[in-house]
């Protein structure tokens, strides 16, 4: 919307519509025009406070509300409308409360992501211990000498005379027969 029909619109000078929008836009001293939500917002501020007005000033969902309270601000301090001081203490208990809000939630996320690196760290702790363990139990049975039982090394030696006096036969060229085979 051009500033000059707003201005012709609320009835203001063009110097006062710019000053209202000073603390706003980098480019209020010599811009044209204003956005719509600038426009609504500035508009239904005047017409809050004129006689008849509800005195409340709705959000505009398109505007940031610290653009919104500056708006409101320079609206009362420009055309001198005590109403808009209890308007702009609104705004500023929502921006607060806002604030509030975002650190609440902010320190929430910080503690439950605390929470689930402790519990991260201590399941990996006991799975690390779990392996160590594993490797010690490894390296202990490793360094156990194998135990021959003394049966096992009986018969591996009566096997062994068995397979030499065969072999003596075999070379003297006896004939084998069942009962001289291995047992």
């Amino acid at each position: 919307m051009l500033l000059s029909q707003l201005c012709t619109e609320l009835e203001l000078k063009e110097d006062d519509a710019r000053m209202i929008l000073a603390d706003v836009r980098d480019d209020f001293a010599d811009c044209q025009d204003v956005t719509n939500e600038e426009a609504k917002l500035i508009r239904n501020s005047i017409k809050a406070a004129l006689p008849g007005g509800t005195g409340e000033v709705p959000l505009e969902p398109g505007l940031e509300v610290s653009t919104q309270r500056t708006l409101v601000s320079n609206v009362s301090q420009v055309l001198g409308i005590p109403l808009f001081l209890a308007i702009e203490a609104e705004l500023n208990a929502i921006a607060t409360i806002e604030d509030v809000k975002n650190h609440l939630i902010l320190n929430t996320l910080d503690q439950k992501q605390a929470e689930l690196d402790q519990a991260i760290r201590e399941r990996s702790a006991s799975r690390q211990q779990g392996y160590y363990t594993a490797l010690k139990d490894l390296a202990h049975t490793m360094q156990k000498p194998l135990v021959v039982v003394e049966d096992m090394q009986q018969d591996i030696q009566e096997q062994n005379q068995q397979l030499e006096q065969l072999l003596d036969a075999v070379k003297a060229g006896e004939s084998l027969s069942p009962e001289t085979a291995i047992s």
